[in-house]
């Protein structure tokens, strides 16, 4: 399954997703908890859409920072085609869900996106 995921998301030629901040607005939602609405561009297979990102951040003891959130998408609006196999007998569907829990310390990322 994971080498259909690759090529209908043309991997070889587009190997990350990126996503590159335009602007953050940070509400405190309790001591050391942020609820941060990150707007910026998502890059899928080469095509790019501006998307909000809820992402909550806390502050731990250690003072790295955990950040987490999910964001629906659609294949479609990235220009992907909601791949079928097995002659068609098995359809891909058009949503996406796409996790993230990251941290960082002395701002460096220790752990990426799933």
């Amino acid at each position: 399954m994971d080498n259909r995921t690759y090529k209908t998301l043309n991997a070889d030629k587009y190997p990350k997703i990126t996503f590159k901040l335009n602007s953050a607005v940070v509400t405190t939602l309790q001591k050391n908890k942020y609820l941060i609405k990150a707007t910026g561009d998502l890059v899928i297979a080469g095509t790019s859409q501006t998307i909000v990102l809820d992402v909550t951040a806390v502050v731990n003891a250690d003072k790295t920072i955990s950040c987490t959130g999910s964001e629906k998408l659609k294949l479609t609006d990235y220009k992907i085609e909601p791949p079928s196999f097995m002659l068609g007998a098995m359809k891909v569907k058009n949503d996406l869900t796409i996790q993230f829990n990251l941290i960082y310390k002395n701002n460096q990322l220790l752990t990426n996106a799933n």
